[in-house]
């Protein structure tokens, strides 16, 4: 696709520019086109690393494990998380949120 191939190029006409050089180079374009592998990595790695944690078993009220897509532009990933909320006890009625905030 002509955008990421134009996007690729200006970041690393940007990188080039930052080390002082007159133009790319194959490097720049590498160090580019692996630098969203590497953002991966590093989540997953905070993850393993136990940097980051999720409770996957039991039951709470007002958590929810959830999967955001992070995305960079051209490379998408599921990132694990945490949704939390505060839950009172109510009337006993079931509201619909996305009605009562008017988002649906």
């Amino acid at each position: 696709d002509e955008y990421y191939v134009n996007k690729i190029l200006y970041l690393a006409d940007n990188n080039a520019k930052l080390e002082s050089k007159n133009q790319i180079d194959r490097q720049d374009i590498i160090n580019i086109a692996y630098e969203e592998e590497k953002i991966l990595r590093d989540v997953m790695e905070s993850y393993t690393n136990k940097k980051i944690l999720i409770t996957t078993t039991g039951e709470k009220v007002g958590i929810i494990n959830a999967l955001s897509v992070v995305g960079t532009g051209s490379y998408n990933f599921g990132k694990p998380m945490r949704v939390t909320c505060l839950a009172l006890q109510g009337d006993g009625n079931i509201i619909d949120i996305h009605k009562e905030c008017k988002m649906s």
